[in-house]
């Protein structure tokens, strides 16, 4: 790996690019070569300074001989496989939060995935294709699913099991992604083999992907989320908007109200729900805590129920005002009166304010594994830029949870079946009205 000199590197590659381009258009192959080297190189060395675990979890040996393959297959790759390169010495660093930013968002498939179990199944089906609806995924353009999972394992910068599962489901419908790993002739369209609901044969459907400008929810999906490979992480951020046309179960009650960051509802027999769907920095959060306080107040014996799942996280300190209101209430500062929901995609700072609300408020965790339970770094939004090509690398520069012990692991594990979810019930909700009740309180 060249050691990268901005003085003498960026003037020869523009030298070079000069000489190449005068009047004849687009650069010579050379001029692409430098510059893209010249990234790589960059990248190798910045990083590594302002990332906040520095080379953690990688030698620099390592690190280096990844910058120094990259750079050697530069003359034979497209631009979209360097990038793909550059995430995976990324992902060396093992910490989700600091990640390539992957420019416009591509051609997709509009299904949504979700894995439930052991298995991939589709929980979003695409349009015209309502049989699809609890379909496990098998294969992909001949392809087992276990031998795709294997090529997209070293693209994702993950620490936590949970997190490489949710890119998982973002990578299977990326029309890019699977072209580029060799699971598909076209980013026009891919063969997908399922096993349909009740079916013991395989069925094989040819599926058309669409593009971001005429699918709306997926521009908004982007921007939802500030991790690059969450997009389109959620069943709801598909729902949201409305304009994918999928074949959805029936959605429970946390898939409700989706364009709202926060809200809170009265439940039959007078228990309290408040939704957090995403964790702004704004006082917005605090109001809303406040009226759910003081719901639970006023009907003796009832439960708060804080529903966290599917929050891809973002900001905590304005959860706090939660975590105060109920601790400066003895009635509620209490085991039995409050009582959490995460699941696989509770994420980042949505993990760190559910197990806040276990450590500080003595509420009982339902549910699933959080999709980050370690969650280590944070603070990300720093942004590295790539000289030549303009790219920008995400990094982080603060370490939030030092031990990494497993955070927000649920007291009561619950994760709802395939039938559930097709069904749209949720099992989760259920057993958190009935659990541990306080004295006289309504189920």
């Amino acid at each position: 790996m060249r050691r990268w000199a901005p003085a003498i590197a960026g003037v020869a590659a523009a030298l070079v690019i000069a000489a190449g381009t005068a009047g004849c258009g687009p650069p010579t192959p050379p001029g692409r070569t430098a510059a893209w080297r010249d990234d790589i190189a960059y990248l190798a060395q910045k990083l590594p300074q302002v990332h906040v675990g520095g080379l953690d979890g990688v030698t620099r040996s390592q690190w280096n001989a990844a910058a120094d393959q990259l750079e050697a297959r530069v003359p034979r790759l497209n631009d979209s496989q360097i990038i793909q390169g550059l995430e995976r010495i990324i992902a060396l660093l093992h910490d989700d939060e600091t990640y390539l930013d992957g420019g416009p968002v591509g051609p997709v498939y509009p299904m949504a995935l979700q894995w439930i179990g052991s298995g991939l199944y589709v929980v979003g089906a695409p349009p015209g294709n309502p049989g699809l609806l609890g379909a496990r995924i098998i294969a992909v353009g001949g392809h087992a699913l276990s031998q795709i999972l294997a090529a997209l394992r070293p693209l994702v910068d993950y620490q936590d099991q949970g997190v490489l599962a949710a890119a998982e489901v973002n990578d299977l419908i990326q029309a890019n992604t699977l072209k580029l790993l060799g699971f598909a002739s076209s980013t026009l369209r891919a063969d997908f083999t399922v096993q349909l609901v009740g079916a013991t044969a395989t069925t094989t459907v040819a599926l058309d992907s669409r593009t971001a400008d005429t699918l709306p929810w997926a521009i908004k999906a982007a921007q939802v989320s500030d991790f690059r490979h969450y997009f389109p992480r959620q069943l709801e951020t598909l729902t949201a908007l409305g304009s994918a046309n999928l074949s959805l179960p029936p959605l429970p009650l946390y898939e409700q109200n989706l364009t709202e960051p926060y809200w809170m509802t009265v439940l039959p027999g007078g228990d309290v729900y408040l939704k957090y769907n995403e964790c702004l920095d704004t006082s917005g959060f605090a109001k809303v805590a406040a009226n759910a306080i003081a719901a639970v107040r006023s009907h003796p014996g009832s439960v708060l129920i804080v529903d966290l799942r599917n929050n891809p996280g973002g900001y905590t300190a304005p959860f706090q005002a939660l975590i105060e209101g109920i601790r400066a209430d003895p009635q509620l500062d209490r085991p039995g009166r409050v009582i959490a929901l995460v699941n696989q995609l509770t994420y980042s700072s949505a993990t760190l304010d559910a197990n806040a609300l276990r450590v500080e408020a003595k509420a009982t965790l339902i549910g699933e594994a959080p999709e980050d339970p370690i969650d280590e770094y944070g603070n990300s939004g720093h942004v590295l830029r790539l000289p030549f090509k303009d790219i920008n690398v995400n990094y982080t520069t603060k370490i939030v949870n030092p031990s990494k012990a497993a955070l927000a692991i649920p007291d009561i594990p619950v994760a709802p079946t395939l039938q559930e979810v097709i069904d749209g019930q949720d099992p989760v909700l259920q057993l958190a009205l009935s659990y541990n009740r306080p004295s006289g309180s309504q189920p």
